[in-house]
């Protein structure tokens, strides 16, 4: 294991990490920021569509990896009831971002201290994330309540849930069971037929009858447009599939997250930010995503510990990526902020995502031999 404390000064954030623990008392947690206050955005965990809560939890966790002081884990132990209520107490008011939720609180729980009781919360919530799987259609339904077949967003699959598949192939290492590596595995193939465009483009969303499992068409609701091409949909891709490979060893998972690397590399050619959308209607503001480039590096450094001589390619393509993110343009140290990684829009105000702060913290680790991934 790699000193990282060594190699580098995690000074800035672990001061971060630390100030936020002081503002977020463990029933609330950071989401989005405008002007970088997340205490003005906060979110509850029990809360069936708030997906980004653990992203706070998995810094505080490469906190003590950094640092072994047990004030982080003390901390991060308060968080246990919350957990276990979820999806123990209202497994129903679930959706696929169990992946996100649970990879980066109780699997990092067990993986770093053993602890049976956040083995079975992680399983649990494994099982829950199983459950979603459609059968007719062979893919995990994004949003809605499992319970009913109508709704607005019933029978969709987006992008974001390649991210979510570490949990169901954690708990196959785990267990055993290899139910949970085939609804992954399934989930990953119809992933790539239907999200993953053949020009090697990514869709953000798209739906089937949920009764029939027919395919119904692409839909969107976080690109631009159905047919756009949206940056951070692409991220989840390039990193989701490269996990998916490091867990199975399938060509083809490995297959297609060097293909949509490739193409992403191509659109974003020498610049380190995608625009948050490649694929813009006409007078739609060409926002950059810094959050969206920090998790392709993530994808891109895993990537390159299975292709041989290319990922020097990939290597390179993520430095220069998180160094691009580090710069004053995105990157904010400020104490007066709460957010690291920034976003300054057209319109004047300055965004945030606890996800793109969390990406940037495990991207920097990764780069100089990261203690522990936890996905």
């Amino acid at each position: 294991m790699i000193d990282v404390s060594k190699q580098v000064d995690m000074t800035p954030f672990l001061r971060k990490i630390e100030r936020n623990m002081e503002r977020f008392d463990r029933r609330i947690f950071p989401g989005t920021a405008k002007d970088g206050k997340y205490s003005d955005s906060t979110q509850s965990f029990l809360e069936m569509y708030h997906w980004t809560n653990s992203f706070f939890t998995g810094m505080v966790f490469y906190a003590h990896e950094l640092t072994k002081d047990k004030k982080y884990l003390k901390y991060l132990q308060g968080y246990e009831p919350l957990y276990r209520a979820k999806v123990f107490e209202k497994p129903l008011e679930t959706m696929h971002d169990l992946g996100f939720l649970y990879s980066l609180y109780s699997v990092a729980m067990y993986k770093t201290t053993g602890d049976l009781r956040a083995r079975e919360t992680a399983l649990k919530a494994a099982d829950e994330l199983a459950k979603r799987f459609n059968v007719r259609g062979n893919y995990i339904q994004a949003w809605g309540k499992m319970s009913r077949s109508e709704g607005n967003f019933c029978g969709w699959m987006i992008a974001d849930c390649m991210m979510n598949l570490p949990l169901l192939y954690w708990a196959w290492k785990e267990t055993g069971h290899t139910f949970y590596r085939d609804v992954a595995n399934e989930h990953a193939k119809t992933n790539s037929k239907y999200i993953v465009r053949e020009d090697r483009t990514v869709a953000h969303a798209y739906a089937f009858d949920p009764d029939s499992g027919e395919p119904l068409g692409e839909r969107n609701d976080c690109g631009a447009a159905v047919g756009s091409y949206w940056a951070r949909g692409t991220s989840w891709q390039i990193y989701g599939y490269a996990l998916a490979y490091r867990y199975t060893g399938q060509p083809d998972f490995l297959e297609t997250a060097e293909r949509v690397a490739d193409r992403y590399l191509e659109e974003l050619g020498n610049a380190g930010v995608p625009i948050w959308d490649f694929r813009l209607p006409e007078g739609t503001p060409d926002d950059p995503d810094p959050t969206a480039s920090v998790v392709v590096a993530c994808g891109l450094l895993e990537l390159a510990r299975h292709v041989g001589a290319k990922g020097e390619r990939y290597r390179s393509a993520a430095e220069r990526m998180v160094s691009a993110v580090s710069q004053p343009e995105f990157c904010s140290w400020d104490e007066t902020y709460e957010s690291i990684v920034i976003v300054r829009q057209q319109d004047g105000t300055v965004r945030s995502g606890i996800w793109g702060d969390y990406f940037f913290l495990e991207a920097t680790l990764r780069l100089r031999g990261a203690p522990q991934i936890y996905w």
